[in-house]
């Protein structure tokens, strides 16, 4: 019938998360209550700032200490649960366990959380109370956590789907345990496929959380040790061997021998063939002998006293043609990368896009939002930058009332954005005739793209094309807004 993977829940319980189950004292302490999802919600801020969700109405066990499973989560996902906090750097925490608290139990491991992420974000002592960071959570778990993370280059590493849990009279949290792992080894979705598809390079110590823990020695020299003397040694001497087993884990090829028969099922149903199905083993074992060799030659460096600098973006390295442009339209506030620290270089520049690094350069107030366009809501981040841009004649909608913010731009249309904010300035030459398909641009587009080649803000291309319909990646929006922000914002701030 094909492979299936059978898994248990994260949840407390005994061989799970074997912790005090608070949830079950609860539900003795509250015996009255006949149905707890009825409890009406209300919101409380703990003395050092953070924002929690209780149920109201319960009582609170003598003993609230533990155990509590927290989960980091999106604010979407955590929203929909009954019982959250919210920490003052706008982290969402789901306590997953106990479903439902009182304001005493929220309060309580709110306040613990926002003092364990302040000891992070302070380099590992807190700022007022003086506890370190290993007063807060195991450095053990905090590493092995990280690393099976970045190993995996798991996007959800240290964002998402990430657990700790709390013991009863205990003053520490443990980290784990790991969960949620559909997308590792290369495997991914949308603007992650491209830095994870590449088993060099750091990933989950791009994460907010992982990046203020890479600032901690102490975590810094204990990610070192574990994956030097325990983690790469179980690696190279049982996953990538030949038929090498331990108490934990097998070797690939073995897995492969066990699950044959299963593979060969998965070939009937989804029509995969065996080659098909060996050639993606194989793929995943050199995807994994290329990350865990990276990964030893790089945390073979890490030490307690130095802390090596990490480059702005996942995806932009310093050898790329694009490195100094991008990190330029950074530092200028005029251009930003996407979530997670990736910049996707190659990805297309949208309408909305674009109009948003055209409201950066203007550093105007923020309009008010009117409903213009039929699809821009007053929530989206494009809003103001479209509605502001409509306003000053710099884009126009479509005959229907829409704007189509996802829409990608070409190079043309990019330009014209540019040439229209300026003022539609006269040019004084035709720079079109040097470009073997300058002919092609449309007529609405000549006097933009002449200008725009006459100042030095477009170039052609090696074989000597402007090619005005390509839609213009993002990498060559930075080039572009770069060149234009040089020659006519700092120029005339300058004067």
């Amino acid at each position: 019938r094909g492979t299936y993977l059978l898994c248990e829940k994260v949840e407390v319980n005994e061989g799970r998360v074997d912790i005090n189950d608070l949830e079950g004292e609860n539900e003795d302490a509250n015996a009255d209550i006949d149905d707890f999802d009825d409890l009406a919600v209300k919101t409380g801020t703990t003395a050092n700032g953070a924002t929690y969700v209780y149920c109201e109405s319960m009582a609170t066990p003598e003993n609230y200490t533990g155990g509590y499973l927290l989960e980091m989560d999106t604010a979407v996902r955590a929203q929909a649960e009954k019982c959250y906090f919210i920490t003052t750097r706008g982290n969402y925490i789901v306590v997953k366990s106990p479903e439902y608290c009182s304001k005493t139990e929220m309060d309580y491991i709110a306040s613990y959380y926002q003092d364990f992420e302040d000891t992070v974000y302070h380099g590992g002592t807190h700022p007022t109370n003086g506890k370190v960071l290993e007063d807060y959570a195991t450095l053990e778990s905090l590493a092995q956590c990280y690393i099976i993370n970045e190993w995996t280059k798991n996007p959800d590493g240290y964002r998402t789907s990430s657990y700790f849990y709390k013991d009863a009279d205990s003053d520490v949290m443990t980290v784990g345990p790991i969960w949620d792992y559909d997308l590792s080894f290369g495997s991914s979705w949308g603007e992650f496929i491209a830095p994870c598809s590449k088993p060099e390079g750091y990933f989950t110590l791009y994460s907010e959380f992982a990046g203020a823990l890479y600032e901690i020695g102490s975590f810094r020299e204990t990610v070192r040790r574990i994956y030097l003397e325990a983690f790469a040694p179980l690696i190279n001497e049982v996953l990538l061997s030949g038929e090498a087993s331990s108490d934990t884990l097998q070797s690939i090829s073995s897995y492969q021998t066990e699950i044959a028969p299963s593979a060969k099922a998965n070939g009937i149903i989804w029509g995969r063939s065996e080659a098909a199905i060996s050639d993606s083993t194989a793929a995943l074992q050199s995807y994994i002998a290329s990350r865990s060799a990276w990964l030893e030659a790089a945390f073979g460096e890490w030490n307690a006293e130095t802390v090596a600098p990490l480059n702005t973006y996942i995806d932009v390295e310093e050898s790329d043609w694009y490195y100094e442009v991008v990190i330029k339209a950074t530092d200028y506030g005029i251009l930003n990368g996407m979530n997670y620290s990736i910049f996707a270089p190659a990805g297309q520049t949208t309408r909305a896009q674009a109009a948003k690094v055209l409201y950066a350069i203007s550093g105007d107030s923020a309009p008010e939002y009117t409903p213009l366009f039929s699809d821009v809501k007053s929530g989206d981040w494009f809003a103001q930058p479209v509605l502001w841009a409509a306003a000053n004649e710099v884009v126009k909608g479509m005959d229907d009332g829409t704007f189509h913010p996802d829409d990608p731009i070409t190079r043309q249309d990019m330009v014209v954005l540019l040439y229209r904010y300026l003022g539609s300035p006269e040019t004084e030459k035709d720079t079109l005739h040097n470009y073997a398909d300058g002919y092609t641009v449309s007529e609405y587009a000549v006097d933009a793209m002449q200008w725009a080649i006459e100042n030095g803000v477009l170039k052609g291309y090696e074989d000597g094309t402007v090619r005005p319909f390509n839609q213009i990646t993002r990498a060559e929006m930075a080039a572009i807004i770069v060149r234009y922000y040089e020659t006519f914002v700092m120029a005339a701030e300058k004067e």
